[in-house]
């Protein structure tokens, strides 16, 4: 989990909402008019689109990460292009896109957003990278969205959802869990997976282990 983000300068914005979603709640459903953006303070959010009717998910949110950009786009309607859900239990802090607009003027604000977004596409980069690699793919996934938990990472263990994130099978997903178990890196525990982050970074090196950013 990312430390700081936009979290504290989202909540000193003048008619920011502080919103609580339960897990499974939609933030947003695409097509929807785009009123304004979400700054994740606690939780995690799955992002997605829809393929032959199906939901498939394709980027997670975590605490100081921005959702729902497309309010930010100079379109006289602008929509959602995808669908945002709460995957647990989720606190944000919402801004209309007019308030929005305003904070924009500050310069502190503009830095903090274009390096927000900035390791918005290398999160992007380093999964898509990692497409080919499902074992590398969930070590990376527990790495950088992983929730912070008595010394270790965890996510939900759900085969579904992290095999979409991962551009995999079920099947796929299915052996580079049990990889990673006998390998010692991440275990099953009451209904999540849970990583331990010193295990989790011998799985990167190079480029990949500088893009993780923490």
């Amino acid at each position: 989990m990312r430390k700081g983000g936009l979290v504290e300068p989202a909540k000193r914005i003048p008619g920011a909402l502080r919103i609580s979603f339960s897990a499974g709640e939609l933030l947003f459903q695409a097509g929807a008019f785009a009123a304004g953006v979400y700054v994740v303070e606690a939780g995690l959010v799955v992002q997605g689109f829809y393929r032959d009717g199906r939901p498939r998910a394709s980027l997670l949110a975590s605490p100081g990460d921005l959702v729902g950009v497309e309010a930010w786009l100079a379109e006289p309607t602008p929509r959602y292009r995808a669908f945002a859900r709460a995957l647990t239990s989720t606190r944000v802090w919402f801004i209309s896109s007019q308030d929005w607009g305003k904070a924009l003027a500050d310069p502190e604000l503009q830095r903090l957003l274009l390096d927000q977004l900035a390791k918005g596409w290398l999160d992007r980069a380093v999964l898509h990278s990692l497409a080919g690699d499902p074992k590398r793919a969930l070590a990376w996934l527990l790495w950088r969205w992983g929730e912070p938990k008595d010394s270790r990472l965890r996510l939900p263990a759900n085969a579904s959802l992290l095999a979409s994130l991962a551009g995999c099978s079920r099947s796929a997903m299915g052996k580079a869990l049990e990889s990673l178990r006998e390998e010692g890196a991440a275990e099953l525990q009451a209904g999540w997976l849970l990583g331990l982050p010193a295990a989790l970074r011998t799985y990167f090196f190079g480029e990949v282990a500088i893009a993780s950013l923490r």
